[in-house]
């Protein structure tokens, strides 16, 4: 159902209809599954937060599906619910709220949003080391989001942010990225290409 849904949010293959994936998605919540049960939570809770395929958003219906799969510790639901309060979607802004929950999902087995906050400063003290390790650790392969550990690092080293400037890093961790990819997430892709490109080195 996940599967199906997925493509008519996003219109693969198929004309494009939210309202229709959503359905399929909802099939899912009742699995006993764990796995399918809170995929289909963040799935729905994803789609309404960022108004997938034209969908209109529902910060309320993403919080309940997001916090849902939170309190039964999946990662993903966990990353959702700081990306509400990260950008004050549905709620107040609040990054201390943010980095909790960010915290969570690291425990959980995604830490990269929770090192850009270290990164960033916002909702802890910032801590160019701590934020660098995180991403480092993601990055090796040992987290569910090591795709993006693998980014953050590209452009900190592009940037000379919390590391000392090194062109020839970032590029080797952008195609990292790239490769690590491959036809899946384009955001990433495409910020890492971007990487290449401020570099010379497309």
């Amino acid at each position: 159902y996940i599967g199906l849904g997925s493509l008519y949010v996003y219109g693969y293959g198929v004309e494009a209809d939210p309202e229709k994936g959503i359905e399929f998605y909802t099939k899912a919540l009742d699995s006993e599954d764990w796995l399918i049960r809170n995929n289909a939570r963040v799935s729905i809770g994803r789609a309404y937060n960022l108004g997938e395929g034209g969908l209109q958003p529902d910060y309320e219906k993403a919080r309940e599906m997001y916090r849902a799969a939170a309190d039964e510790g999946n990662s993903s639901g966990c990353q959702g619910m700081g990306y509400l309060y990260d950008y004050g979607n549905g709620v107040e802004q609040d990054y201390v709220q943010a980095a909790g929950w960010y915290q969570k999902a690291a425990d959980a087995g995604k830490p990269v949003n929770y090192g850009i906050m270290f990164y960033e400063g916002l909702g802890v003290v910032q801590n160019y080391e701590r934020a660098i390790g995180i991403f480092e650790y993601a990055a090796s392969g040992a987290t569910k989001d090591s795709l993006w550990g693998m980014k953050v690092l590209a452009q900190a080293y592009r940037d000379g942010r919390g590391v000392e400037r090194d062109p020839e890093k970032a590029i080797m961790w952008a195609r990292k990225t790239i490769e690590a990819a491959g036809s899946g997430d384009q955001d990433a892709v495409e910020e890492a290409m971007q990487v290449l490109k401020d570099l010379g080195a497309e």
